[in-house]
This record gives structure tokens, C-alpha cells and sequence, in this order.
């Protein structure tokens, strides 16, 4: 119990550190010595938990992943809201609430990884086994939709309610 613990508080350090360096700097030109510096480990911890900063990346992808996951399942229903539509809205409120950390992210996404991640991960949890490849690339095709719809409005500082923009992704993608 005591080393889980340890190892979470490891972890959580040397997250927080990646993302403080980010602020400065672009992944390629951060290293671990760094990130190590900057949580105060030895590098030995950081090789204990991951292979490389990509991986410790890929772990804050996650992380965020399972957040909006809990905030998508939230049912706070607005005046009886269709359930669909308070699950967007209910994303799209967790991009607003946490736009420093996803700026974060999107200034350091140039493979578009965090997009690709995400949708994968979704996958894994929506998409099932037996869905025929209609119903998959359909959610693909939605998943990465409303992503672009929810990047741009971000971009555009926000020009409708995300109630509005919940409507609007609800819509076209029920065309």
C-alpha cells in the first residue's frame, strides 16, 4: 500500500512537471533529465514508470481521457435535456473548464496524437465487438466531428453557449 503510493506521488510529480515545461517549451526539446530536475527524482524513478516522454505523455492523454469520461456520465439533466445532448454539452464544458491544460496539450500535438489517442479510447469503450464497420466508422466519423467543432469553438473564444454548440454537433450528427 505504502509503495502504491510512492509510485502514484512519482507519477503525479513527474506529470505535473512535464506539463510546467510545456509552458516553455515543445516536447521534442524537453528531456528527461529535466522533467526529473523539475520533480525533484532521480531518472532511475522516471525509467521505473515509463519508457520514454512520449509514454508519460500518452499517460496525461489518459488521464484527461477518463476525466471527460466521468464528466460525459455526469446527469445534471438542464431542464430535461435529451440525454445526448446533456453528454455533449457536458464534454464541451469539460474542454471549456480545463482549456489551460488542453492548450497545453494542442500546442504540443503535432501529430494530432491527443485526437488519435482519444478516439481510440472511446472506441474501446463505446464500440463494440460485433458492431459492423457502419456503426464504427460511423462513431469514428462523429467522434472526430464534434472534436473539430469543440477545437474550433475553443479557438473562436467561444461565440455560443456550449448548450448551443452541444445542439449544433447533436444535430448534424442526427441529419
Amino acid at each position: 500500500m505504502k509503495k502504491d503510493r510512492r509510485i502514484k506521488k512519482s507519477k503525479t510529480a513527474l506529470k505535473k512537471s512535464l506539463l510546467e515545461l510545456m509552458k516553455i517549451k515543445t516536447i521534442p526539446h524537453i528531456s528527461i533529465k529535466e522533467i526529473c530536475i523539475k520533480a525533484n527524482l532521480n531518472r532511475s524513478t522516471f525509467y521505473a514508470n515509463y519508457h520514454n516522454i512520449e509514454e508519460l505523455l500518452l499517460e496525461i492523454y489518459y488521464d484527461i481521457y477518463e476525466d471527460m469520461l466521468l464528466s460525459l456520465n455526469k446527469n445534471n439533466h438542464e431542464n430535461e435535456l435529451d440525454q445526448d445532448i446533456c453528454a455533449l454539452k457536458n464534454i464541451i464544458d469539460y474542454f471549456y473548464d480545463h482549456q489551460e491544460l488542453l492548450h497545453l496539450i494542442f500546442k504540443n500535438n503535432q501529430q494530432h496524437l491527443f485526437e488519435k489517442h482519444l478516439t481510440t479510447f472511446y472506441a474501446q469503450k463505446f464500440v463494440k465487438d460485433n458492431y459492423d464497420y457502419v456503426e464504427k466508422y460511423t462513431f469514428l466519423y462523429h467522434s472526430f466531428g464534434s472534436f473539430t467543432l469543440i477545437s474550433q469553438w475553443i479557438i473562436d473564444q467561444y461565440p455560443c453557449s456550449s448548450l448551443e454548440l452541444a445542439k449544433l454537433i447533436y444535430s448534424i450528427s442526427h441529419v
